[in-house]
C-alpha cells in the first residue's frame, strides 16, 4: 500500500510540473510512464515492480491530462489556460507520431 501512496505523489508532482509549464507534455508522459507499476511473473510469484515504457501514445497523453483537469478541478481560471496549452502540445505529439510511424506499404515493401 505505501508503494501505491508513493507512486500516486510522484505522479502528483509530475502533474504540478506539468501545470507550472516546467516540463513538457512529452517530458511529463515519459516520467508519468515510468512511475506505472508493472507486474512481472517470476516463478509463480507477482512482483510489483516499476517499469517506464517511455511511450507517449495518446492514450497515456490523454491519462496525463485527465489527471492535470483533476488537480485543477478547483482552478478553473488556471485550468482553461493550462489545458488549451497542454491541448496544442498534445496535438503537436501526435502530429509528430503520426509523421514518424511507417506506413504499411514501406513496412511491407522492405
Amino acid at each position: 500500500m505505501h508503494q501505491h501512496l508513493q507512486q500516486v505523489r510522484v505522479r502528483q508532482q509530475i502533474v504540478e510540473r506539468l501545470i507550472a509549464g516546467t516540463i513538457s507534455l512529452r517530458q511529463a508522459a515519459s516520467e508519468f510512464s515510468a512511475s506505472r507499476p508493472r507486474i512481472l511473473l517470476n516463478h509463480g510469484n507477482m512482483i510489483a515492480k516499476s517499469v517506464g515504457s517511455g511511450n507517449d501514445n495518446e492514450w497515456e497523453l490523454r491519462t496525463l491530462l485527465g489527471w492535470v483537469q483533476l488537480a485543477l478541478a478547483d482552478r478553473l481560471e488556471q485550468a482553461e489556460l493550462v489545458l488549451a496549452r497542454l491541448e496544442c502540445e498534445l496535438q503537436a505529439c501526435l502530429r509528430a507520431s503520426v509523421r514518424s510511424t511507417p506506413s504499411r506499404r514501406d513496412v511491407t515493401d522492405v
